[in-house]
């Protein structure tokens, strides 16, 4: 009988213990029952949009579709897709104007970031390649037998694989 009470006051000091956190859970889900979707979910949405506009797309080249139903679906699911990023771009703090350039910003960005070409190092470069194609075969560099390294003129070892260089 005092295991049964026991038992029995145990399982009263558990739901009062718990019935705050069942409350917010219900609290939660009934919150989340309205429009308020979450960016995980806006995000794959856009995935699924993107690749069922892909899919569209391969399914009309393949002669799987009609052009008339193509034209329809994927006009509605462009639509949609451009809902979907507009949501995310709302969630994310990004604002209609500053979204759309953003490729470009990224583009000129690293057109920035390049050193400006030296007209000078590039010809004295593009001198030094002619010379080395005009120089005679007489001068031609020597090769390892064993791994293809460049052999100086008075190596008799391969500095790659140590290897006797062949004394000619």
């Amino acid at each position: 009988m005092v295991v049964v009470i026991a038992i029995l006051m145990a399982v009263v000091a558990m739901t009062i213990t718990a019935w705050p956190i069942i409350q917010g859970r219900r609290e939660r889900r009934a919150e989340g029952q309205g429009d308020d979707i979450t960016l995980d979910e806006l995000l794959a949405r856009r995935e699924s949009l993107l690749t069922a506009i892909k899919d569209l797309e391969f399914d009309r080249a393949v002669g799987k579709i009609e052009e008339e139903d193509f034209q329809a679906l994927n006009a509605q699911l462009r639509t949609e897709a451009i809902e979907v990023l507009k949501q995310i771009d709302q969630r994310m703090g990004v604002s209609p104007s500053k979204a759309v350039p953003r490729r470009r910003r990224r583009k000129a960005a690293r057109r920035r970031e390049r050193p400006p070409i030296d007209r000078e190092l590039e010809a004295q470069v593009e001198a030094e390649i002619a010379a080395l194609r005009r120089r005679p075969a007489t001068e031609a560099q020597r090769l390892c037998s064993q791994c293809g390294a460049t052999l100086d003129p008075d190596d008799r070892f391969c500095g790659q694989c140590g290897a006797p260089v062949a004394v000619s």
